[in-house]
């Protein structure tokens, strides 16, 4: 798969977006991580801040596709999936955190519409690790486009 497909598939479409609608986006990541960060040590509400961690992830994969001028088509399914791997082909680094992203894509899609899973300490902190990599790295992106925007 490659950006070429995604948008021959309909499933990724060009928009008029940039740096502004980019850093919107990511201000809504941080927001997400935040308020991981701040409950993470709650017992019993391990799925809420998995939620979040993952929330996080994916608004910092959305303003990545918007940074790049792009959106997802929401209108058929899997956009969650699409978003995490367009962004990935986008800034074509990151490899094995995008790889820990998708496996958190899939065990939130379970939480969500399936069955209960146990979220280890582990797996909390990864995402978080993840997340803290991938916006810091989302926040230079854009202040390498447009230096006059405020950095977080």
């Amino acid at each position: 798969m490659n950006l070429q497909s995604l948008l021959q598939n309909n499933q990724i479409e060009p928009v008029n977006t940039n740096a502004v609608d980019a850093r919107a986006q990511l201000n809504k990541a941080y927001k997400q991580y935040h308020f991981a960060k701040k409950n993470l040590s709650g017992v019993g509400d391990e799925d809420i801040v998995y939620n979040h961690i993952y929330d996080s992830l994916r608004l910092a994969c959305t303003a990545i596709l918007y940074l790049n001028g792009h959106r997802v088509k929401t209108s058929g399914p899997g956009h969650h999936w699409i978003t995490v791997q367009a962004a990935s082909l986008m800034i074509n680094e990151l490899p094995n955190e995008f790889k820990r992203i998708e496996k958190m894509r899939k065990k939130r899609n379970i939480l969500e519409y399936g069955n209960s899973l146990p979220i280890s300490e582990t797996e909390l902190k990864q995402g978080m690790n993840d997340a803290h990599t991938l916006l810091e790295r989302v926040d230079k992106l854009i202040g390498e486009k447009e230096p006059k925007l405020p950095i977080i």
